[in-house]
């Protein structure tokens, strides 16, 4: 499938669904996480393929691709859109992992990674790998992820520190129901703890390899379009689900607009007033 008919498959996909994502909407604050059916639907959409390297079997969308799915995602659900940003930019990331990890990880062609990136835990070597200990707050996605990316300190022979960033199962962390807020109240976003959870050694590369400088070669990746550090493909990604967020008010504003009033005053239909004209202008020129 050419490049264009594969962003245009899931795009269209997505955008049907919006309005189920919309009135989703007030069960997912209720059960502070987002419903199964919006991550079924975002499933069969093609969602979660859309960052795995094609010679897994995924989509492997571009940055500007995925943060137009991701726009129309947070446009009918800003915690899904936003869930859905931290699994795929997550995704990215598995990308700079050894070969070895990359086929563990993408064996399906369609995964959900969530990730933890303060460096609120430990590795200590052992045979094989290392052993993880720790606990990340602020971990979006966690809940229904198939993998977590952690970032840990990790003592060198020589006894000086640096920090790595580690990928386990999300089966080996436990999770802690502590996520309420009263903002990206069904992101989910808890706590996840790892004890004395064994890491093999190619599922484990250093914190700079990945927040800064995977600008390299990225030839095992089969990927164009990728020479990027992740900050810069986090805050990208960022901007879609906010993009995305701002779009849905808008549209959300024009729908309840009709016949309403302005209270106090005799204007009997708000969108004829020079205020709200100017208002609703500005909104949609900004976004």
């Amino acid at each position: 499938m050419a490049a264009n008919d594969r962003l245009a498959s899931v795009l269209d996909a997505v955008k049907s669904i919006v309005p189920i994502l919309r009135k989703n909407g007030l069960e997912a604050e209720d059960r502070r996480w987002i419903p199964d059916e919006n991550i079924e639907l975002l499933e069969k959409a093609g969602v979660f393929r859309m960052a795995v390297p094609e010679r897994f079997g995924g989509l492997d969308l571009s940055l500007a691709e995925q943060a137009r799915v991701i726009s129309e995602i947070a446009r009918g659900c800003p915690s899904t859109g936003w869930v859905t940003m931290v699994w795929s930019s997550s995704v990215w990331t598995a990308t700079l992992y050894p070969d070895k990890a990359q086929e563990e990880i993408f064996a399906d062609g369609t995964v959900r990674i969530s990730s933890a990136f303060a460096p609120t835990g430990t590795v200590v070597p052992t045979e094989g790998g290392y052993l993880l200990n720790g606990s990340w707050k602020f971990n979006s996605g966690c809940q229904g992820a198939h993998w977590n990316f952690t970032a840990a300190m990790i003592e060198h022979p020589d006894g000086s520190h640096g920090e790595v960033m580690v990928v386990v199962p999300m089966s080996d962390l436990s999770i802690t129901d502590d996520w309420y807020v009263s903002a990206g109240t069904a992101t989910g976003s808890a706590t996840t703890t790892a004890k004395d959870v064994f890491v093999p050694a190619h599922h484990v590369v250093t914190f700079e390899e990945v927040m800064v400088s995977a600008t390299g070669d990225r030839s095992n990746t089969g990927a164009t379009g990728r020479n990027y550090g992740l900050l810069s493909m986090v805050m990208a990604e960022c901007a879609a689900v906010f993009l995305g967020i701002a779009q849905g008010a808008y549209e959300l504003f024009l729908e309840r607009l009709p016949g309403r009033g302005i209270t106090y005053t005799n204007w009997t239909d708000q969108k004829q007033h020079p205020l709200t004209q100017i208002q609703v202008a500005t909104a949609r020129n900004k976004i």
